[in-house]
């Protein structure tokens, strides 16, 4: 993960409503077998704001009263680094890995999921996931 990246998160003042950024609720069951990383803001407790679910993987994120589903571009951009497009948006996901770190540590990942739209506008949010399996 960008060092900048992450440090730029930790400053930036937390996302609100007003930005367009709304919690996830309810969540989505899985079918037994089926996993999805579920991506909550570490600045605000609102509840979870990202989904990534799905072969190929989908972002299902909600702005603006809306549910919008987003195609990962591509392969991931590297390591802990996956880039989803659609809608006017761009969401860049930036977790910090280590092995094993999901599946053997109490502390999952921490990153930084930035929010791009079509005007070029961003809004850095530090965050944290965690990966379920239905």
């Amino acid at each position: 993960m960008r060092a900048a990246s992450l440090a730029l998160a930790l400053l930036a003042p937390a996302p609100t409503a007003a930005e367009g950024l709304e919690p996830l609720a309810p969540l989505p069951r899985l079918d037994k077998g089926a996993c999805a990383v579920t991506v909550w803001s570490r600045s605000e407790a609102r509840g979870p704001i990202l989904l990534i679910a799905g072969a190929p993987p989908v972002a299902r994120i909600r702005r603006d009263g809306r549910l919008k589903l987003l195609p990962r571009s591509g392969a991931p951009a590297g390591e802990g680094h996956q880039v989803f497009r659609g809608m006017g948006l761009r969401l860049d996901l930036e977790l910090e890995l280590k092995p094993g770190l999901v599946l053997r540590s109490p502390a999952p990942p921490e990153g930084v999921l930035t929010v791009t739209d079509a005007k070029g506008g961003s809004t850095l949010i530090p965050v944290t996931a965690l990966p379920r399996c239905g």
